[in-house]
């Protein structure tokens, strides 16, 4: 129910303009439910494309603000996320990666980084988890609303009303670009968060 909440929201309430970026398995849903213009879908065969909102997702504000500029130009501007709750404990070996997997656009992080060649290791630890410098240097490291701490589970955990014995990602749930703040993005929608999942909607700022 998330996307479809997304999906209509952003239908309704984005001009018709706009340019959604999100990762390529969403591209059809944008184009097809949400009405809007993806940058990549399931058909997309432009490499150079991919490489560039892989470098995207793992760059810090300043670099990002660049890329988004050349990929959209002046056209109006979001970026859709799927955050989640979960965290499945099995681990799957992509490459010569043990990961983790994990329940939203973060488990996607091995491709954002293989893809366009960057070095796998800053963002991913040896734990299968983001690293320290992903929640903190990389654009959506701070458009995912966790901090960085690792003690904080089960207190967010109480804040959704979520089982204790449920996984769950760590640290608090924060918002650290909300809808009142200066950019360079600013919180445009957050689906209802039923299921342990969330999609996230940013507007892109000037």
């Amino acid at each position: 129910p998330d996307w479809l909440e997304a999906l209509t929201w952003m239908r309704e309430n984005t001009p018709e303009n706009a340019v959604i970026i999100a990762w390529w398995d969403w591209g059809y849903w944008i184009t097809v439910m949400g009405n809007r213009t993806s940058l990549a879908d399931n058909a997309t065969i432009n490499s150079t494309r991919i490489k560039q909102i892989g470098t995207l997702f793992l760059s810090s504000e300043t670099e990002a603000k660049g890329i988004i500029k050349q990929l959209v130009g002046d056209r109006p501007a979001y970026i859709a996320f799927l955050f989640s709750a979960t965290r499945y404990q099995d681990l799957v070996m992509i490459g010569p990666v043990g990961i983790l997997t994990l329940g939203g656009d973060e488990a996607k992080i091995y491709a954002f980084a293989s893809i366009p060649g960057l070095d796998v290791s800053q963002f991913i630890g040896n734990d299968g988890l983001p690293t320290e410098h992903f929640w903190k240097n990389t654009l959506p490291g701070k458009m995912f609303p966790m901090d960085y701490n690792k003690t904080a589970s089960d207190n967010w955990k109480t804040t959704f009303s979520i089982p204790a014995t449920f996984p769950a990602q760590i640290g608090n749930y924060t918002i650290k670009y909300p809808q009142d703040g200066i950019g360079p993005l600013k919180l445009a929608f957050a689906s209802s968060f039923e299921s342990y999942a969330q999609v996230l909607i940013y507007q892109v700022v000037e």
